[in-house]
């Protein structure tokens, strides 16, 4: 296990909790990682460099690259580091529990990782997407004109419980 002593916490400017380790960007595109390493979560890979965005899942790490790409690493028991056919233009990605998401710059959105509760069937007519964010079993994306859509394990979600 990785303890802070073992690490320098330093210039770091954006944080990424998972369920049971941490991820640190740095000002210089460098990333670090703490806490639970048993599916090798924690061990950021040698070709983890210039790195514009973090995010964690239960027990898996995403990298988003200055140049568009993703990487993970840690647990695949459901497949969640084996990103299926990777683009080169993503703008921005986020995990769940065992499953990701990321969205394209041209507004589309891919996902991979478990899929029992339908979390990673990205709905056909879901476009102009223009931000992304993975719950424990399910995804949201909200749309240019302010639409959210959810897909998933969407049961706890009320819509009448939405607070401005």
């Amino acid at each position: 296990m990785i303890t802070k002593s073992d690490i320098k916490l330093e210039n770091i400017i954006f944080i990424a909790p998972g369920g049971h380790h941490c991820l640190g960007l740095q000002q210089n595109g460098n990333v670090l990682a703490w806490g639970c390493n048993a599916y090798g979560q924690s061990t950021v890979p040698a070709n983890v460099s210039r790195i514009t965005a973090v995010c964690a899942g239960r027990c898996h790490s995403l990298a988003l690259t200055h140049d568009g790409r993703v990487i993970a690493w840690g647990c695949n028991r459901f497949g969640q580091t084996s990103i299926p056919d990777p683009p080169g233009d993503v703008v921005m990605i986020t995990a769940g529990r065992h499953h990701s998401l990321a969205l394209r710059s041209n507004g589309s959105v891919f996902a991979w990782g478990q899929n029992k509760f339908g979390q990673c069937s990205v709905p056909e007519d879901l476009a102009n997407t223009v931000k992304v964010s993975a719950g424990e079993y399910y995804s949201v994306a909200l749309k240019s004109d302010g639409t959210v859509v959810t897909w998933g394990n969407t049961s706890n979600i009320r819509l009448g419980s939405v607070r401005a």
